[in-house]
């Protein structure tokens, strides 16, 4: 690991991102209890998961949330995000790491850490040692939304071609629904003609065939419907 300075630009607009899968988030609501305060529970990327590394030239950064204020790490390692300048308790040294990620390591001299609250993943500086609770990816803001962008368009293409696929089956079973309305209102003209009864048993077996898919069963009824059909003089009953 060494230490990593931002020389390319003095800010950078950045997402940070835990290896538990969540980004880290600044919360600044009307309730003291979450007020200018790091959670690290966020799936998604949002105006609160957004933070600015700025280059100190002292070989640290400071970072700066949304809100315009500024991260600082308390002696007892509580992370305030309520400064409204940078001082001493402002700024980090900003570690890079052998795989790729980065750490925090704060003004007393402790590294930036998540660890499980009572319903959360929080942040505090009271570490000694970097493992893998002190380790973060830093992501490019635009890239990240891009990226996202990206993955939701291929996710919306995605359901199209899965409500496409679903047509076809859609108008199948509407033409079905109104193959039914015929035969039972056939059924209803025949009264008691015994012989039209029978036919319109035989089409809604037919009809059940479709719907089943049960090739055998239309198949017999079709015979039965031709024997009546010539029974009947070889002429088709109307309706």
């Amino acid at each position: 690991m060494k230490l990593f300075i931002p020389t390319t630009q003095i800010k950078m607009k950045a997402v940070l991102y835990s290896n538990m899968n969540t980004y880290i988030t600044a919360e600044d609501t009307m309730f003291l209890a979450k007020r200018h305060k790091l959670r690290c529970n966020r799936t998604v990327v949002g105006d609160w998961e957004q933070f600015i590394i700025i280059n100190t030239y002292d070989n640290k950064v400071a970072l700066k949330t949304f809100h315009g204020k500024y991260i600082s790490a308390q002696k007892n390692g509580f992370l305030h995000c309520n400064r409204k300048k940078i001082g001493s308790w402002e700024k980090f040294d900003l570690i890079k790491n052998n795989d790729n990620t980065y750490s925090f390591k704060s003004h007393h001299g402790k590294y930036v850490s998540f660890k499980w609250g009572l319903l959360f993943y929080f942040l505090i500086a009271n570490s000694n040692e970097i493992k893998q609770n002190e380790k973060f990816i830093i992501k490019d803001y635009n890239t990240e939304r891009i990226e996202k962008e990206q993955n939701d368009i291929v996710e919306f293409k995605q359901k199209i071609v899965e409500l496409e696929k679903q047509i076809p089956e859609k108008e199948r079973q509407i033409q079905l629904f109104k193959d039914q309305y015929i035969i039972n209102r056939k059924a209803y003209d025949a009264n008691d003609n015994w012989r039209n009864e029978l036919m319109v048993k035989a089409e809604i077996i037919i009809l059940k065939g479709k719907i089943e898919k049960n090739n055998i069963k239309i198949e017999v009824a079709n015979r039965l419907i031709t024997r009546l059909e010539k029974e009947n003089e070889g002429s088709k009953i109307i309706y």
